[in-house]
């Protein structure tokens, strides 16, 4: 019993606040997959669908990789909860008519927890021994525009996930797929997407007790839109249905203050449930009880972009708000050469 607790531990507790209080919701195994992993796109509430995000979605839209016109690499950091954080890294190469390859890796690290089991009248204890966690997803990405702006991507992903202590440790592995569309207009001004998710299956399972976990499959669609007006405004909303999540609204903007070289960035995620319970409030009914459903609120950034000799180079940063937990914050670095 001992080790199937901490194998639950680890599968389900550790990102449990970050997806909902969903009543399915922790059935599902690799949580991390559906987190969010630049600065430009944490900044904006996760908005990525219709974004261009050129290498960046290699982690969220492998479409948009069609419209990379040289080569580029990514690195990054982020924070999560307390110890757990991740480093996303990745690199992108054209290849004319053939379309754009990539490659991509995420590096989860979630820290120790220490082991905890029983005394015979039920009291918990410490033994000392220490758990740890890590997990890594790497993907290889193809993308081109096929027609006009039309752009078609896909991503195959590798998952291995880590857990252990000396003398003792559970693996488990998975092959999923990420596939995109992206379509522009206006010269981009108008961009729409659809991606599905973590489409797959579990290769190796941590246990015989863990085998009717299943990968965190979702469908998103998205619009992004710079009006005639503002051209240095660009506004988006994603809609992401998890097959064991409530419908969540992802609202962003970025606006270019000095041209194309100095950025801010906003943008706000919530939930059905919580736009529901939203409204109630304006109704002027009492909802006590109420708890947002994911931890993730208010997010915000800024992008600086230069160009150096025939680099270009792109550093964003970013500090996102949580429900009764501390901000998490990051940074990310592109180069195009």
């Amino acid at each position: 019993m001992r080790r199937i607790f901490f194998i639950t531990i680890f599968v389900s507790g550790i990102f449990f606040i970050t997806f909902s209080q969903y009543s399915s919701a922790g059935v599902r195994v690799f949580p991390f997959l559906n987190l969010d992993y630049d600065s430009r796109t944490i900044s904006m509430g996760g908005i990525s669908t219709a974004m261009p995000n050129e290498l960046y979605g290699a982690f969220y839209n492998p479409a948009s990789f069609g419209y990379i016109e040289k080569k580029q690499a990514v690195c990054g950091y982020r924070s999560i909860i307390e110890d757990v954080w991740a480093v996303p890294l990745g690199f992108a190469m054209p290849f004319s008519s053939y379309g754009v390859f990539g490659i991509s890796l995420i590096d989860v690290s979630f820290g120790t927890l220490s082991e905890v089991t029983e005394n015979f009248d039920g009291t918990p204890f410490s033994t000392g021994a220490k758990w740890r966690s890590f997990a890594v997803v790497g993907g290889l990405t193809w993308a081109n525009v096929v027609w006009e702006s039309l752009s078609i991507g896909a991503t195959l992903k590798g998952i291995y996930d880590y857990i252990g202590k000396q003398g003792e440790h559970y693996t488990a592995d998975a092959v999923a797929l990420q596939v995109g569309l992206q379509y522009r207009w206006l010269n981009s001004r108008l961009i729409a997407g659809l991606v599905i998710n973590n489409l797959g299956f579990m290769v190796k399972e941590y246990s015989e007790q863990t085998e009717n976990l299943k990968l965190p499959f979702s469908v998103s669609a998205g619009i992004s839109y710079i009006p005639k007006q503002a051209p240095a405004l660009r506004i988006g909303m994603d809609l992401k249905q998890a097959i064991d999540d409530f419908l969540v609204y992802k609202l962003g903007i970025e606006y270019a203050i000095y041209k194309k070289y100095v950025f801010i960035r906003a943008g706000y995620s919530l939930s059905e449930q919580d736009l529901e319970n939203y409204l109630k409030i304006l109704k002027g009914e009492n909802i006590d009880t109420y708890q947002k459903t994911n931890w993730n609120g208010f997010s915000c950034g800024v992008g600086f972009n230069t160009n150096i000799g025939i680099t270009d180079l792109g550093i964003d940063a970013f500090i996102q708000f949580r429900e009764n937990i501390d901000p998490a914050f990051g940074i990310s670095l592109l180069a195009g050469f």
